[in-house]
């Protein structure tokens, strides 16, 4: 079955020796395939290959193959995936394969013959179970699985990447990220992949298999980091095309962040304001004009627009390991970061700096 693209959330993987009857599986499942794609392999080393390359949402597994039958690969899925939920099929059926089928999870067992409408049936029927928790088409990854962390939701969340081929998967346990997976990542590599998608279909599944944590750091730095590797990539592209403009730009960016910037600008503006604020009592480290934060900055201007909470004024962050640095991030047509020295008023920066809604820099009535 040719794969779709843009709303694919499901791959379905397909086990059985028998090749024909793989290919007759795959084509009952052509009137689907605007809602999943069908993958087969003639034997469990193929199955593992499969599930090395491509992001499985089931495999339906024939017991009896050989060398390594369907519950080698089920012991496969268990130990390595266990995510990936799984049906089995059998030729040899008796009164005690169906209760082994339960004890080992399996989400279906059918017995051959059967016809490829009851297959189709009994599939489908899987996946409307798992995705009892709901789909969502054509959202921004950080801002949704922000409100998973706040809910403290336990689920799997599978996601599909609109025109391109990027999918992935994310376990959270009572809003905690534990893990990730997506081309072949695993842990935090997968999981900056993963937010750093533009948009994507997602479908959640009410629960979380027993996976280990292999994320240590909150979503929020995820997040961050997701973003700023997004933003670098851009850059290093940009960097390609016009190689002499770009490491001018920021050359030029550089200098005015190390000194003074000049009078007049944004930047002095931000500045004298919270010098009236604090006296003599300097709160600034350094104030730059940073556009690495732009990405980051408009996904929470999307998330503010999508609650109705207003137009996004300013963000204060902590950076690095216990608070580190203190950082203020202002969105506007180049963001501005400033760095506060640890022991300065903050909620009073923070007041003045969003009392007056024209621009970031703009002087306060």
């Amino acid at each position: 079955m040719e794969e779709p693209r843009g709303k694919v959330i499901w791959k379905i993987l397909i086990v059985d020796d028998d090749l024909e009857l793989l290919s007759s599986l795959s084509q009952g499942m052509e009137p689907h395939r605007q809602r999943l794609s069908v993958l087969t392999a003639g034997s469990v080393s193929l199955a593992r290959e499969a599930l090395d390359k491509h992001l499985i949402s089931l495999v339906v597994t024939d017991v009896k193959m050989p060398g390594k039958d369907g519950f080698g690969l089920v012991s496969i899925l268990r130990r390595e995936y266990p995510d990936i939920p799984f049906m089995l099929i059998t030729g040899f059926g008796n009164p005690k394969m169906k209760g082994v089928a339960r004890e080992l999870g399996a989400e279906g067992y059918m017995e051959k013959p059967f016809s490829l409408q009851t297959f189709s049936s009994a599939v489908t029927r899987i996946l409307d179970r798992l995705v009892e928790g709901g789909a969502l088409q054509g959202v921004s990854p950080g801002m949704f699985l922000q409100l998973i962390e706040m809910e403290q939701k336990t689920c799997t969340i599978r996601l599909s990447e609109r025109n391109a081929s990027g999918d992935g998967v994310l376990f959270f346990r009572r809003g905690e990220l534990l893990d990730a997976r997506t081309g072949g990542l695993r842990g935090e590599p997968a999981a900056y992949e993963i937010f750093g998608m533009e948009e994507v279909d997602l479908a959640i599944e009410n629960r979380c298999p027993p996976v280990g944590r292999k994320i240590r750091g909150d979503l929020q730095a995820v997040l961050l980091e997701a973003m700023r590797r997004k933003d670098e990539k851009r850059q290093q592209a940009g960097a390609k095309v016009n190689t002499g403009r770009v490491g001018a730009g920021h050359a030029a960016r550089g200098l005015r962040g190390a000194g003074t910037p000049p009078a007049g600008t944004v930047l002095e503006n931000v500045r004298r304001r919270l010098e009236r604020l604090l006296g003599e009592r300097s709160a600034l480290k350094e104030i730059t004009q940073d556009d690495t934060w732009d990405g980051l900055l408009a996904q929470m201007s999307r998330m503010g627009s999508l609650f109705q909470c207003g137009r996004l004024l300013l963000t204060y962050m902590e950076v690095g390991d216990n608070g580190g640095q203190n950082l203020l991030i202002l969105p506007g047509e180049n963001s501005i970061a400033v760095t506060l020295h640890p022991s300065c008023p903050r909620d009073r920066v923070l007041d003045a700096l969003s009392r007056d809604e024209s621009s970031p820099g703009g002087e306060s009535a």
